[in-house]
C-alpha cells in the first residue's frame, strides 16, 4: 500500500510566522542600543498584523481554520470569545498590530522626536494587548476547554511585544541593572521549566513505548508536557536578552558568544516546534517494530528520533553553556556541531537498539 504523508499547507505559513515573530531577536543582538527592540516589537508585531489577517480570511472566505496539530482552532475563533464587544477579534487584533508596527517603525527612525509619555503610552497599549491575550487563554483554557494553536502564536507575540516594549524604554534600561539578580533566577527557573517538561516527555515517551506502540492518549500526555517547554523557552529567551542589555556596558564584546549560546535554544525551537506540529500527529499510527520494508512511517519514527535528540540536547548545551564565561565564538560553534552530531548518533542508535528489542 502506497502510503503518503500529508501535510497541511498552512503549517509552512504558521513555521513562516514563527520566524517573523521571533527572528527578530536577531536585531537587539547586533544593534544594542534601543532602535534594535523597536524592531524586535516591529516584527513581532508584524507577524501578529499576520495571523489576525489570516483569521479574518478564513472566516470572511467560509473556510474552516484547520489546526497544524489537530485541535479545535475553527471552534475557538467561532466562539461567544471571538468577538468584543460585538467586534470580531480578527478587525481589533489587525488594527492593535498595524498601530503597533507603524509605531515602531517610525520610532526606528524619529526616536529623538518622541517625548517619554509618548513611549509610556506605547507601552500601555502593549500591556493591555498582554492582558487582552492573558484573558483568551483563561477562556480557552477554563470556558472553551479548547485550544487554538493560532490564537496562542497571537498570544506568545503579543507577550513578547509588552516584554520588549518595556524593555526598550531608556530608562527601563539603566534600571534592570537593579534587578538582575530576579531576571537571573527568572531564567534558571525557564531552565527547569523547559529541561524538566522536555526530559519528563523523552522518560515517557520510551516508557510508553514498553509494548511498541503509541496509543492516542499516551501521544497526547506526551505531547502535553512537550509543549510546557515553549514556557520555559520564552523565559530563558526574554531573560538572556534582558541580561545581555544591563552587561553590555561592561562587556561589549559579549555579543558574539551570547549569539553562539542562543544559536542552541534557536535549535531547540525549530526541533521542537518540527516534532510536536509535523511528526507528532502520525506517530500513533507509527510502528516501532521492525519491519521487513521501509515505509514513510518509518521515515518519521526516524525523524522524530532525531528531532527529539536534538530537542533535549541543546537544552542540555544551553545549560550547560550558562557556567561558561571565557570561550571564543568559534569554540562554542564547533563543540555544539559536534555536540549536535554526537546526539543524533546517538538517537539513532536508540531507535535501532528499540526496533530490535522488539
Amino acid at each position: 500500500m502506497n502510503v503518503k504523508l500529508y501535510i497541511q499547507k498552512n503549517i509552512f505559513f504558521y513555521f513562516l510566522l514563527l520566524f517573523i515573530g521571533f527572528g527578530g531577536f536577531i536585531f537587539p543582538l547586533i544593534w544594542p542600543q534601543v532602535q534594535g527592540f523597536y524592531a524586535l516589537v516591529a516584527f513581532a508585531a508584524l507577524a501578529g498584523f499576520c495571523v489576525a489577517a489570516y483569521i479574518f480570511y478564513i472566516k470572511t472566505t467560509n473556510r474552516q481554520l484547520v489546526c497544524p496539530v489537530g485541535s479545535d482552532c475553527n471552534a475557538v475563533v467561532n466562539s461567544k470569545y471571538g468577538k468584543f464587544l460585538g467586534i470580531p477579534l480578527e478587525y481589533l487584533g489587525m488594527l492593535y498590530y498595524s498601530f503597533i508596527v507603524v509605531s515602531y517603525v517610525g520610532l526606528i527612525f524619529y526616536s529623538y522626536m518622541v517625548p517619554i509619555w509618548a513611549l509610556a503610552l506605547l507601552v500601555l497599549a502593549s500591556f493591555g494587548g498582554f492582558l487582552f491575550s492573558l484573558y483568551l487563554l483563561v477562556a480557552q483554557a477554563f470556558l472553551l476547554r479548547k485550544w487554538c494553536i493560532w490564537c496562542l502564536l497571537s498570544a506568545m507575540l503579543s507577550t513578547l511585544i509588552f516584554v520588549a516594549s518595556i524593555v526598550s524604554l531608556p530608562a527601563l534600561v539603566s534600571a534592570l541593572g537593579a534587578v538582575s539578580p530576579v531576571l537571573l533566577a527568572m531564567q534558571f527557573i525557564g531552565y527547569a521549566i523547559g529541561l524538566g517538561s522536555a526530559t519528563s516527555a523523552t522518560f515517557l515517551f520510551v516508557r510508553f513505548l514498553r509494548d511498541f506502540k503509541l496509543s492516542e492518549t499516551e501521544l497526547n500526555i506526551v505531547r502535553g508536557i512537550s509543549e510546557l517547554s515553549w514556557l520555559g523557552l520564552a523565559l530563558v529567551f526574554m531573560n538572556k536578552l534582558a541580561l545581555y542589555v544591563t552587561d553590555l556596558a561592561y562587556h561589549p564584546a559579549g555579543i558574539e558568544v551570547l549569539f553562539a549560546k542562543m544559536a542552541s535554544l534557536f535549535v531547540v525551537a525549530i526541533s521542537a516546534a518540527v516534532l510536536l506540529i509535523i511528526l507528532a500527529p502520525y506517530l500513533s499510527m507509527v510502528p516501532f517494530t521492525e519491519s521487513a520494508k521501509p515505509s514513510l512511517f518509518t521515515q518519521v519514527r526516524r525523524y522524530s528520533f532525531v528531532a527529539g535528540s536534538i530537542a533535549l540536547s541543546s537544552w542540555y548545551f544551553s545549560f550547560a553553556m550558562e557556567f561558561v564565561e571565557e570561550i571564543s565564538f568559534v569554540a562554542v560553534i564547533i563543540i555544539y556541531a559536534w555536540y549536535t552530531i554526537a546526539a543524533i548518533g546517538i538517537g539513532l542508535l536508540a531507535e535501532k537498539a528499540l526496533i530490535k528489542k522488539a
